[in-house]
């Protein structure tokens, strides 16, 4: 599992696109993409305080998910969709979604608030394209990771739940 910080190195959000501007910064980005490109893991977690696949609403300014930060976001969803079992989730989202960029097949979970007082940010049924599932409400992400007896391939299932629990969504990864 990698966790990313999103706010200590970057770019003001207000320069021009380039590739000097940057979310992650580039220490850090150097450290993910080395220690992504190492890792024997069947399935690399990347979590992320801000979307990097989205989509995101138009007049955001601030993520991988925007044009603002087109330049890093193509180079950080390029990179990651080349290393088997990556899967990024995204934590600052007020709606629950899974998501699968178009054109580098990267997914994306986006976990939603943790309560039902803070569902807001996106139009309920404004589903795009990407969308493999999107709930404008509440609740929590799981995972579970689970080993075929007679092989031993793992298999990795994610799911959304509302905030009672209830399951909500349920999407399965194999090798």
């Amino acid at each position: 599992m990698w966790i990313l910080e999103g706010r200590d190195y970057r770019s003001p959000n207000n320069i021009a696109d380039g590739p000097e501007k940057t979310i992650l910064g580039t220490e850090q980005k150097a450290w993910l993409f080395k220690t992504l490109k190492e890792s024997q893991a069947t399935f690399k977690l990347i979590c992320s305080p801000t979307p990097i696949v989205g989509p995101d609403r138009a007049n955001k300014k601030d993520n991988h998910a925007n044009e603002v930060f087109a330049q890093e976001g193509n180079e950080i969803r390029q990179f990651l969709s080349r290393i088997p079992g990556a899967i990024v989730f995204c934590g600052d989202r007020h709606w629950q979604y899974a998501s699968v960029d178009e054109a580098t097949k990267l997914w994306e979970f986006g976990c939603g608030p943790g309560s039902e007082n803070h569902e807001l940010g996106w139009k309920p049924g404004d589903t795009r394209p990407s969308h493999r599932f999107l709930r404008v409400q509440g609740g929590f992400l799981s995972g579970e990771l689970t080993y075929d007896n007679a092989q031993l391939t793992p298999s990795l299932t994610i799911r959304h739940h509302e905030v009672t629990g209830k399951q909500a969504s349920e999407f399965v990864f194999r090798p």
